[in-house]
């Protein structure tokens, strides 16, 4: 008797040790686990924002899909030195961050570009120096690859998320 009572608490004990949590993934869950994918952009220099464009926030992700949009808001740069890459419309997207005037001297640069669950996440950083004698409007002119699938655009600047655009 007392084997049966020990042997029916061993096999009780190896199957409730065995048993998994019982949290096994949903369906939901499994699509939207999805990777983060590196998105590569291509820096367009020698672009500024023109004197008309009024920055409505502090920070302002635009999405410049057409030429007339693109030459609205900004402005060619050209110098002796300098090449001016032009965005390509019909297989990218061309994207510009501007801040509202500052006299203080900023650097605006990419650290990343990734796309996850439809979403294209921007990582930019924002570093702000001195006083200048002059009043600037810091601009970054960029493109990256259109996914039929980018149903969004997250800029995050120094980690914080600033700015979001719905395309669809």
């Amino acid at each position: 008797m007392k084997k049966i009572v020990l042997s029916a608490f061993v096999l009780a004990f190896s199957f409730i040790s065995c048993k998994s949590n019982g949290k096994f993934p949903t369906e939901q869950q499994q699509t939207s686990q999805k990777t983060t994918t590196s998105v590569e952009f291509k820096s367009l220099s020698g672009y500024f924002a023109r004197n008309t464009f009024v920055a409505a926030k502090d920070v302002n992700l635009l999405l410049l899909n057409t030429l007339e949009n693109f030459d609205s808001v900004l402005g060619i740069a050209k110098t002796m030195n300098n090449k001016i890459n032009k965005p390509d419309f019909e297989n990218t997207l061309p994207l510009a961050i501007i801040l509202k005037p500052t006299d203080k001297q900023t650097q605006l640069s990419i650290d990343k570009v990734s796309s996850e669950n439809n979403i294209l996440r921007i990582d930019a950083k924002l570093e702000q120096g001195e006083k200048q004698s002059y009043t600037m409007v810091p601009t970054l002119v960029f493109s990256v690859p259109k996914a039929a699938d980018t149903k969004e655009i997250q800029l995050f600047i120094n980690g914080t998320q600033t700015e979001t655009l719905h395309l669809k």
